[in-house]
């Protein structure tokens, strides 16, 4: 074997520190970043370098030291935003529910369902008295009352609805935003993707899309020159050229999430965006229809039975009949349109009781029984008005009750995933300490190396002497 120069010596040696010297760094830098959030722990992974070829076989040339490679699982991230856009979206369905949940109050003598008891007990007591002014004045104070009840609950659904669009408003705003990002970062991983690694840019963009995908449920796709590609509903929406912008666009009865310079919306299948359009797409404006619904019925009830009768010697016109006690228009109908017709408005000897005799009280004893009437409101099964009602409010407390379970099951599943993560990923200290005086007695041992080659070099020149 031929003899190993000196310089082939110090060769092996310079490249063992500069190997334990960026262990030192890589191993600094991770305890400096210990609680950063999202921050992955890097390690050096030293090769052998090249062997150099001689007659008698590979003579061993020392270490080298790439890049720093991060540590991630790239499956456990999969699941962790598969997992963190369900949760979104079931946490912003809780939220928006709980909102009405909280305006729409049954508790106490405030909801709709005891202003329709007051309203017919109202009735009930004019049946009782029918010429008594003040009876009539309490008919027109119970159906003021739940008009106002009606309207409240109306003004709490449209509120709901103006939080959520606020709601898709931002978070479409922080997907412009994010897709930004993320096709600049991958601009700045591909410049040094051909030389070296850049973990700390994977890191920022990895943020970025664990933030995108609670948003939406976006596809990953990565790319051998170090950069992603982002798609959303079949659309690559950012890569390391493109970074699509997102607009709110009407869709159905609510609203949906478009591409800017393109028609329609795109198929959301889950996040945040996803259930809040759901919200203002289907639930939101099936509960104004229920509500619309149960006021139609009391309307259509109550005037078909006061129009059969006839009006009193207090009337405009007594013995007239066809008058109608509310508002009988399409918007009367609703329930933030709820009113008395023109006639009652002007002159509340129009209230009808009977058959237009003083002292009648058919029609009134009539409208007053409305209340433990069961009828089939919206074609539905035959309940009361205050039952119909009472199932809206359950139905609406179910619904916010499922969306909590899901909300603390997938929290759940998050936190475990995000967990598995955290112990891939995440930096230890006790194991950063315990490399660092790996690294330093390595090079320590070097550095001998460079100590034992300087005497060598010293014998030969004094051989020369």
């Amino acid at each position: 074997m031929p003899p190993v120069s000196l310089a082939a010596i110090l060769s092996t040696a310079r490249g063992a520190l500069l190997a334990q010297q960026k262990g030192v760094t890589v191993a600094a830098h991770n305890i400096a970043n210990a609680n950063t959030e999202g921050f992955s722990r890097q390690r050096v992974v030293m090769k052998p370098e090249v062997p150099l070829r001689t007659p008698d076989g590979y003579l061993g040339r020392g270490v080298i030291a790439p890049a720093p490679e991060r540590v991630r699982d790239l499956f456990l991230d999969e699941n962790f935003r598969a997992q963190s856009g369900q949760l979104g979206g079931f946490s912003q369905t809780r939220d928006a529910l709980r909102q009405i949940e909280g305006a729409v109050n049954e508790l106490g003598d405030a909801g709709i369902g005891e202003g329709i008891d007051q309203f017919f007990s109202a009735w009930g007591d004019l049946a009782n008295l029918p010429t008594s002014g003040a009876a009539r004045t309490q008919v027109l104070g119970a159906a003021a009352e739940l008009s106002r009840r009606f309207r409240n609950a109306a003004d709490a659904l449209a509120e709901t609805g103006r939080s959520v669009q606020e709601r898709m408003d931002a978070a479409v705003r922080r997907m412009n935003t994010l897709t930004v990002e993320i096709r600049d970062l991958n601009r700045q991983i591909q410049l040094v993707s051909s030389t070296g690694s850049a973990p700390d840019l994977e890191d920022a963009r990895d943020r970025a899309l664990d933030e995108l995908s609670r948003l939406a449920n976006v596809r990953v796709s990565r790319y051998q020159d170090g950069s992603v590609g982002v798609v959303l509903g079949g659309v690559m929406v950012a890569d390391a050229v493109v970074a699509r912008q997102f607009t709110l666009r009407t869709e159905g009865a609510g609203f949906g999430v478009g591409l800017v310079g393109e028609t329609g919306t795109l198929p959301i299948r889950a996040g945040e965006l996803e259930a809040l359009g759901r919200f203002t797409q289907a639930t939101l404006p099936g509960l104004e229809a229920r509500l619309d619904t149960l006021v139609a019925a009391v309307v259509d009830e109550v005037n078909t039975r006061h129009a059969a009768g006839q009006t009193g010697p207090g009337g405009t016109t007594p013995g007239e009949t066809g008058v109608f006690f509310f508002d009988s228009s399409p918007a009367g109908r609703t329930a933030r349109g709820l009113a008395l017709s023109s006639a009652v408005q002007a002159n509340p000897g129009d209230i009808v009781t009977g058959a237009g005799t003083a002292g009648d009280a058919g029609i009134a004893l009539a409208i007053s029984r409305l209340r433990t009437a069961r009828l089939a409101i919206g074609g539905g099964a035959p309940l009361t008005f205050g039952e119909y009602h009472a199932s809206f409010v359950t139905d609406l407390g179910v619904q916010a009750q499922a969306a909590d379970r899901s909300v603390s099951a997938f929290q759940t599943l998050v936190e475990q995933v995000d967990n598995q993560r955290a112990s891939v990923k995440d930096v230890s200290i006790d194991e950063e300490m315990v490399a660092l005086v790996r690294y330093q007695q390595a090079y320590a041992a070097a550095a001998r190396i460079v100590t034992t080659a300087d005497e060598m070099m010293d014998a030969v020149l004094q051989m020369v002497r």
